[in-house]
């Protein structure tokens, strides 16, 4: 069984609440035993009843134990996913080009679209500055033009490019766009980026393409930008899913599940603020650098921004 198979089998197990049958059971048994009037027939009734009540605890524990025994099988057969991925990501993640890059997209409806837009509106204000990774995907930019100033760092200038050239040239000219330099083992690969200046980092279709190591890496570094209650929304691929493993075993994406990587983000310092994940797919975390954000700005130049 292939571990998205694997995931999916336990997690369609997992629907079933086994406690809520037992407690259905119980209600049966007792607006029947209110009904018996005969005390010998009452006797033998109760005595089924703990009798069954029984083997539904053993039951319960039996069916716990399954999913134990899976969740280890699932643990086991990911190790292989976890290697192959950090392979596949180091033998294709610098020979990539602009076109193959530009062309990876996520599936995201229009509902969820407009929920992740809000939410980053959310974080970002006009005081504090702010920071797009990859701004070339998910035409995102507009949510984040409140911030001041916003930085932009893509895999290129030409793909920093495709965002800025949906604004006019006086917005465009605020505009600080980065390339992000090749990874080699030992480089940051935001090291031109001022450290602890950000009070929003948005990353799109970013994490969605590193390996579980690199995602490691690239958060400690996340963190390092972020100001002491600064936020960060990243999607990624989520392999608790098993659309997402799929998408894996297919070669196109890399094994990085959230609960994995939650525990990386805990570990590094972040507060995890949400969780959000979809069947079909679609996943980010909202997370923050604990502290206070600190305001300094008083007041915001007046402008306005004007799509060409």
């Amino acid at each position: 069984m292939k571990l998205s198979e694997l995931v999916a089998y336990r997690d369609k197990l997992r629907k079933h609440d086994i406690d809520t049958f037992k407690s259905m059971n119980t209600q049966i048994f007792d607006l029947l035993q209110a009904e018996i009037e005969d005390p010998d027939y009452l006797a033998l009734f109760t005595d089924h009843r703990d009798d069954i009540m029984r083997s539904l605890d053993k039951f319960k524990s039996d069916h716990l134990d399954y999913d134990h025994a899976l969740t280890q099988r699932i643990h086991e057969q990911e190790k292989e996913y976890l290697l192959d991925s950090e392979a596949r990501w180091n033998e294709w993640y610098n020979t990539e080009d602009d076109e193959v890059k530009l062309n990876r997209k996520l599936d995201i409806s229009a509902d969820t679209r407009e929920y992740l837009t809000n939410r980053i509106k959310s974080y970002t204000f006009w005081d504090q500055p702010g920071l797009q990774i990859c701004p070339s995907h998910g035409d995102l930019t507009e949510a984040m033009v409140s911030a001041d100033p916003l930085y932009l760092i893509d895999f290129s200038q030409d793909l920093n490019q495709v965002a800025m050239s949906k604004f006019g040239s006086k917005y465009t000219a605020r505009l600080r766009p980065y390339v992000l330099p090749k990874s080699e083992e030992n480089n940051l690969i935001f090291e031109q980026l001022p450290r602890e200046q950000f009070g929003i980092i948005v990353a799109y279709n970013f994490f969605d393409n590193l390996s579980m190591n690199q995602a490691q890496r690239m958060l400690h570094e996340t963190f390092d930008l972020l100001k002491p209650g600064g936020k960060m929304i990243f999607t990624f691929n989520d392999c608790d899913l098993p659309h997402n493993i799929t998408l894996v075993e297919r070669g196109f994406k890399y094994y990085t599940p959230g609960r994995l990587i939650q525990h990386h983000l805990e570990n590094i310092g972040f507060t995890v603020i949400k969780h959000f994940r979809e069947s079909y797919g679609m996943a980010w975390f909202e997370v923050e650098k604990p502290g206070q954000l600190e305001r300094v700005k008083g007041s915001q130049t007046l402008a306005q921004v004007v799509k060409k």
